[in-house]
């Protein structure tokens, strides 16, 4: 079942700061079958602002997930993400895709805060027009991709493709339906939010806001009127609507703050309004209270990620209200498992 020689058969693999997800689909038609769909959580401190901190951990929780699931000697895809990243839309002249490719290193130099040394480099085109080229320039060190990948390779599994997360979460969020539609991607994670825009489908800008989950679990610890610990806290705010109970004043308003203000620069720099959506996706998305407090306070539609891609599944084996329920958990690795299928 799961084979390396099965070339049908493709695995997102994406870890987290708190846990990782695995979704795996098989292929056998024109809409891919869901096969597994696991969450698996992994200890506190374990990942931090995307770089792994405790290797030891990690590798004993992938090393359980392999054993667990049988995937020994399968090829996964795995993504890059947050403030370790960087993302640079550039416009260039029209040119033969042989010669832009010479041309990304001279352009990373001048665009991108790393040493051509140390920087893992790649692009994306957005579009071809006429006269240029609209693509985004990606680098990220090298030590953090090859700290990733060894582990993973020492585990037992196979690294098939390194992606980004905003690539996945394009993959599985804008359907048919949704693909003309503008819209803010708002990616919740544990230490910071990665704001998306994306313009008719199509990648547009992005931006890391330094405020995420623990910041909630945070606040809430300090100013609880009994003493809890973080995890209390987390468990607490997963159960109550901060919103309305004041507990989260601070983190809401900088939360706030800082999309209204990569909104104010989008708007600027680009010249485009922002009428959009926003998608609220990744594990700080399920937070009670949240969709109906931004929406009060940006004026703009705001949605959970529920859709589920262009996937097919067994209902005995997954409810769709359980999916859709996880979907903003597992929307990363589902994009990762879908750019497996579009490899082969």
């Amino acid at each position: 079942m799961w084979s390396r020689s099965n070339n049908n058969l493709a695995v997102g693999l994406d870890i987290g700061a708190d846990s990782v997800k695995l979704t795996q689909l098989l292929k056998e038609s024109q809409v891919p079958q869901l096969q597994e769909c696991i969450i698996k959580k992994l200890p506190e401190g374990t990942i931090e602002e995307g770089v792994i901190q405790e290797e030891e951990v990690l590798q004993e929780s992938l090393e359980l997930l392999v054993t667990e699931y049988n995937l020994q000697g399968q090829e996964v895809v795995i993504a890059m993400a947050g403030s370790n990243l960087f993302v640079k839309r550039l416009s260039l002249p029209q040119m033969e895709l042989e010669e832009l490719a010479g041309i990304i290193r001279w352009e990373a130099e001048d665009h991108l805060p790393l040493s051509m040394e140390e920087a893992v480099l790649d692009y994306h085109i957005i579009e071809q027009k006429k006269t240029e080229i609209e693509l985004f320039l990606v680098g990220i060190k090298k030590e953090i991709v090859l700290d990733y990948v060894n582990l993973i390779e020492r585990v037992g599994l196979q690294v098939k493709a390194v992606d980004i997360e905003m690539l996945a979460l394009q993959r599985s969020l804008l359907n048919q339906e949704q693909v003309k539609d503008d819209l803010i991607l708002l990616n919740l994670g544990k230490n910071e939010t990665e704001f998306v825009v994306f313009k008719q489908g199509k990648f547009a800008f992005r931006r890391v806001l330094p405020v995420g989950g623990r910041d909630f679990s945070e606040e809430v610890k300090v100013k609880s009127e009994q003493s809890i610990n973080l995890r209390e806290a987390r468990r607490y705010k997963q159960n109550q609507n901060l919103f309305k109970s004041g507990l989260i004043t601070n983190t809401a308003l900088t939360l706030i703050k800082e999309v209204k203000r990569a909104i104010d620069y989008y708007q600027l720099k680009f010249k485009e309004d922002t009428q959009q959506r926003i998608i609220l996706t990744g594990g700080g998305a399920k937070l009670k209270g949240l969709k109906e407090f931004l929406q009060q306070k940006l004026q703009l539609r705001v949605g959970v990620g529920k859709e589920l891609a262009m996937i097919d599944f067994d209902p005995e084996r997954f409810t769709s209200h359980y999916l859709r329920d996880k979907f903003a958990f597992v929307a990363v690795s589902l994009g990762l498992a879908l750019r497996g299928l579009e490899d082969d």
